[in-house]
């Protein structure tokens, strides 16, 4: 438990005084670092984050709550008390699933890395991992699928099809999937907790650091039938049906 990550507010202090988007992303990456954030209560009346009658006045609230429907929403990954969190100081790693082959992986990633002259990082992924790629905007409170295999390839390592050419290798960061992973180069930082070569390889991602933070996620197509749905984006409003309560009936 992470208690008191503090409040969206104009307090002189700091606890008091996050922006809006710092709260909302106080709770993506405590989540993602294998936790649960814990919040009290901010005796002051807005617009502040709350008064003392439990009503939320911040733009921080609808954003929470698409936080926790997200989490609580197995049929787009494991249960989060069933997840390890690690955090290298660049990116937490959530990782769900047994030993070498997880079927969920979160990258939060919250600061810049070392070679900021480059956007092409790398990440540890299973070894003949078929998975979707989703790309989740905590802020926008949109889900928004990036790559997924088409439904001849979801059940081998690569797609080739009779005749066809094999994959190239993934040698830029905006080579088109499926292509052949490649070792990288002498020196690569590898983000994320160490893995088992044996079960693991190094995967290059594109990320923007000019939209830090965001959040990538991997999901196998095993899943829960992760590779056949579209997305997760409804509207915030039709999430939470109690959060008007918290909101004074905003």
């Amino acid at each position: 438990m992470y208690d008191e990550v503090k409040y969206e507010g104009r307090l002189s202090s700091n606890w008091g005084s996050l922006s809006a988007p710092q709260m909302a992303q106080r709770f993506w990456w405590i989540a993602a670092a294998g936790a649960y954030g814990m919040h009290g209560e901010m005796l002051y009346k807005c617009p502040y984050w709350s008064d003392s009658s439990g009503h939320f006045c911040g733009e921080s609230v609808e954003r929470i709550a698409w936080f926790k429907d997200y989490m609580l929403n197995t049929t787009l990954h494991p249960p989060f008390e069933q997840c390890v969190g690690d955090d290298d100081g660049y990116v937490h790693t959530l990782t769900c699933g047994s030993g070498s082959s997880p079927s969920f992986l979160l990258f939060h990633f919250y600061n810049g890395h070392p070679n900021a002259s480059s956007t092409f990082q790398y990440v540890y992924l299973p070894k003949g991992m078929k998975n979707r790629q989703d790309l989740l905007q905590p802020w926008e409170m949109i889900v928004t699928l990036i790559w997924k295999p088409p439904t001849a390839c979801r059940d081998g390592a690569l797609c080739e099809e009779d005749g066809a050419q094999p994959a190239p290798p993934c040698t830029r960061s905006d080579m088109p999937s499926p292509c052949t992973p490649t070792p990288p180069p002498p020196g690569a930082h590898i983000f994320g907790p160490a893995r088992d070569p044996a079960h693991w390889e190094p995967v290059g991602i594109t990320v923007d650091e000019d939209t830090l933070p965001h959040i990538l996620t991997f999901t196998a197509c095993s899943y829960k039938g992760a590779c056949e749905r579209e997305g997760f984006d409804p509207p915030a409003a039709a999430l939470s049906p109690a959060l008007s309560r918290y909101k004074g009936g905003l």
